[in-house]
């Protein structure tokens, strides 16, 4: 049984995963060891009973779960002080583009997981996307999944989809936020001249439709049916996306992004 985790990064989305993993009582505080470069990121972790080292390779001696939230650019510095002290370990990365085979070729005789999380991991409404390595328990398996539903959504896919999904649902957080801004400033340049309510009723507007999609039986074709009226409104504003190519944009990003992520993997 694993008791006691490891984090190697406390930025945003390590900070996000903890919060969630205390939350749900998944570790105790005081089975928690953090490392990170900058001391102050972990303050408000160690206020509630984590234990802050400032070496890595300290923090891996003393955990059994290690929870790799670095930069990609930063893997193969920190797993070459890991490797003497990961065998036997579970080994959890949420680094882009690193691959199950590089992590296992850098710290053998560990077992390995692989996760793609998105940012909304941040207020609890994540979603995570893993894969392991072969040799995994399914008890450390379910261990890893456990980590990140207890922040959003975890759903298994092979390492093949770990790009595509990164389009889908990590880079699309950008997407949205874009697409979101871009109604905001329409709205600024048109009268609006509240800001933060503009937002919040465009954010509100894109959380109900999510919602809707959700909650009921709509899929997006019979939602975008059932707002627009024949020779109304929104026909006239979906006319402009259809004349825009708007699918054929979304699909060419989303390309561009599944074909930047396989190069930063060396597929």
């Amino acid at each position: 049984m694993r008791t006691k985790i490891a984090f190697i990064g406390v930025g945003n989305m390590g900070g996000a995963i903890l919060d969630g993993i205390l939350a749900s009582g998944i570790f105790a505080p005081q089975d928690v060891i953090l490392c990170d470069a900058v001391p102050e990121k972990c303050a408000r972790f160690t206020q509630r009973g984590c234990t802050y080292c400032p070496s890595a390779d300290e923090t891996a001696a003393y955990a059994d779960v290690i929870l790799l939230a670095i930069k990609p650019q930063q893997m193969d510095t920190v797993t070459a002080v890991l490797a003497p002290h990961c065998p036997g370990k579970l080994i959890i990365s949420i680094a882009a583009g690193v691959t199950l085979g590089r992590l296992c070729n850098a710290l053998p005789g560990a077992s390995v997981v692989r996760v793609m999380p998105n940012t909304p991991l941040q207020v609890g409404e994540g979603v995570s996307a893993l894969c392991r390595a072969e040799g995994v328990s399914d008890e450390d398996y379910a261990l890893a999944f456990r980590i990140f539903s207890a922040s959003g959504m975890a759903v298994e896919v092979p390492e093949s989809m770990i790009n595509p999904v990164t389009a889908l649902t990590s880079s699309s957080i950008a997407y949205f936020a874009r697409f979101i801004g871009d109604m905001c400033a329409w709205a600024k340049e048109n009268g609006f001249t509240d800001d933060e309510q503009t937002l919040e009723m465009v954010c509100r507007s894109a959380v109900g439709s999510a919602q809707m999609l959700m909650k009921t039986d709509f899929d997006p074709r019979t939602l975008e049916r059932a707002v627009t009226s024949p020779g109304g409104t929104t026909e006239r504003a979906m006319a402009v996306f259809t004349d825009r190519r708007l699918a054929d944009t979304v699909s060419d990003a989303m390309d561009a992004c599944v074909k930047r992520a396989d190069e930063l993997s060396g597929i």
